[in-house]
């Protein structure tokens, strides 16, 4: 029989969902909490005159970069957030406007 794991090693997690875990991150970086400190998002967000950004942009992130995404599958996650909305020709994004 296999020997349980040391006490305190890392549990594996139940389930992942990794669809989930993009949209957190972007919406993470769009949130005012996020926003209050990160002048490179702010910038990227006045560039522009509707508030996008592009998703090659968001992909350059770090935590985002690690999960190895190319635009159309960010595109796809994004596309279910209550938080945020995809353009029409779904290349860049922004706050969903209220």
């Amino acid at each position: 029989a296999a020997a349980p794991p040391p006490q305190g090693a890392p549990q594996k997690r139940a389930s992942y969902n990794k669809t989930a875990s993009i949209r957190a991150q972007v919406e993470f970086y769009f949130s005012e909490k996020n926003l209050l400190r990160d002048a490179f998002m702010r910038e990227q967000i006045a560039a522009s005159a509707d508030g996008c950004v592009a998703l090659p942009t968001i992909r350059g992130f770090a935590r985002v970069a690690r999960m190895g995404l190319d635009d159309a599958e960010l595109a796809e996650a994004l596309r279910e957030s209550t938080v945020l909305e995809l353009s029409a020709d779904r290349s860049t994004v922004r706050l969903r406007q209220s």
